[in-house]
């Protein structure tokens, strides 16, 4: 019996090049254009070892309250990046104990999104 994981992420956006853009820029993540099957073309790539997908909110829903968390060496670091390129950062780095701090951020659709460091 294998272990159930995340495998996928999938962000729905009125403006999917410019949302990959974003996320390139800010956490590195590299979104390809890609079409297979009948899913028809949206933008994909791996992050660590999830699948992000990006698509067109004609393709299905509308940006939703799923809020992503990306893990970071540098939770200072990475947030001056996702502010450079365009997040809203939604409070201060907050402590969580055992080496946790955690940042809410808003990326250029409007939709939250976490970036957690573990020191530890």
């Amino acid at each position: 019996m294998s272990q159930n994981s995340l495998t996928g992420l999938v962000l729905y956006s009125r403006l999917p090049m410019r949302l990959a853009e974003f996320y390139r820029a800010s956490l590195g993540i590299a979104l390809e254009s890609a079409e297979h099957g009948t899913v028809g073309e949206h933008l994909e790539g791996i992050f660590g070892n999830t699948h992000i997908a990006v698509w067109d909110v004609r393709h299905g829903h509308e940006a939703g309250a799923l809020v992503p968390v990306f893990r970071t060496p540098s939770l200072d670091l990475t947030t001056a990046l996702c502010s450079g390129a365009g997040a809203e950062c939604l409070h201060k780095p907050l402590e969580l104990g055992e080496g946790k701090r955690v940042v809410t951020l808003r990326d250029p659709d409007g939709r939250a999104f976490r970036l957690i460091e573990f020191s530890r």
